[in-house]
């Protein structure tokens, strides 16, 4: 089933799948085999998945798989639009690019870059520990595009942004001065990157640490731009960017919440029920919020996808999906979703 949810337009699909009235956006479902589209649904192509397999990033022409072989061992899988399957080797670990480059790597300091739509050309590894420095680490991936946490002085960091293209090759700091304990790219709109961040503020022998959100000039490879001080960020945290919605995850005493920033609006908080504490922020599409905390693709948990209207002040979520394990994001804005709905299981 292939959840491609894109656009700014009210569609009947969307009222198909969901019963709710008031949600902007338009839903393709297309089940892991041929089927009839729900009226009103944009054509798209059908996907075929192992029930085991996961989507970790989308491109225009292809999107990049993960499962596991009948060793326990991870395979990365490119799986193109014609329908036929490239193996991914020498690598575990996929990152979400947004793109037709394959970001892959071993979970260590090593990352290899693959141009898809340049099959004759060969992939790119770097090595951040011998590029940069000893504890430097990959904290977020757009295209080709690789933000770099590197270790400082006094066991504080910077951002880094490092784009291996040849002589056009890229090695930009991003940050500026400040006692920053960690970065984390988490989305990106146009040619903004959204980045959480957290610094340490010393006062004598006191400190505190405050979180905030930064947006970052990639495209022109700018310096950070702080956007606002936050709450508590939860530890790994998600975040969602678009031309009018900033949205991230706070931890509170009485439970997580996700907190979205609205132009020209107040901002909207959806607090958290009990079961949905661990829930991260899928993303956002036209003016709807998706989140939920995703499963595992084998399994039949209840790891629930939810939506929920940003524009109207009084929306209240609901359940889009009755559960997904996987979430990637298309270059051209849509969210593509391994789920299960109405007992049709796929992407």
């Amino acid at each position: 089933m292939k959840h491609h949810i894109s656009g700014r337009r009210l569609a009947a699909a969307v009222l198909t799948l969901s019963t709710v009235t008031a949600v902007t956006g338009t839903l393709v479902t297309v089940p892991a085999v041929a089927a009839v589209p729900a009226p009103g649904a944009e054509a798209a192509d059908v996907a075929t998945l192992p029930v085991d397999t996961d989507i970790i990033s989308v491109g225009d022409t292809g999107y990049l798989t993960s499962r596991e072989d009948s060793d326990g061992k991870t395979v990365l899988e490119w799986r193109k639009a014609d329908g036929s399957v490239e193996p991914v080797s020498g690598a575990s670990v996929g990152y979400d690019s947004t793109s037709d480059f394959v970001v892959t790597g071993e979970g260590g300091s090593a990352v290899t870059v693959r141009d898809m739509t340049a099959p004759a050309a060969s992939p790119v590894t770097v090595d951040l520990a011998t590029e940069f420095a000893a504890g430097a680490k990959l904290v977020g991936v757009i295209g080709r595009d690789l933000f770099v946490q590197v270790p400082g002085a006094g066991n504080y960091h910077d951002l880094w942004l490092y784009t291996p293209n040849g002589e056009q090759t890229r090695k930009i700091k991003l940050s500026g001065a400040g006692n920053h304990l960690s970065f984390k790219v988490v989305a990106s709109a146009g040619n903004k990157a959204l980045v959480l961040v957290t610094t340490r503020y010393e006062s004598g022998v006191t400190f505190r640490n405050q979180d905030s959100l930064a947006l970052a000039d990639f495209v022109h490879g700018l310096p950070l731009q702080h956007e606002t001080d936050t709450g508590k960020l939860v530890t790994d945290g998600s975040g969602a960017l678009t031309h009018d919605y900033i949205a991230r995850v706070e931890a509170r005493a009485e439970g997580n919440r996700i907190i979205v920033d609205r132009v020209g609006k107040l901002p909207k908080e959806i607090r958290l029920d009990s079961s949905s504490q661990k829930a991260v922020i899928v993303g956002i599409v036209g003016d709807v919020l998706l989140y939920g905390d995703p499963g595992q693709a084998a399994d039949n948990s209840i790891n629930p996808l939810y939506a929920v209207d940003l524009y109207k002040t009084d929306s209240q979520p609901y359940k889009l999906l009755e559960r997904f394990s996987s979430v990637a994001h298309a270059p051209d804005g849509a969210v593509h979703v391994r789920g299960v709905k109405n007992d049709i299981d796929g992407l």
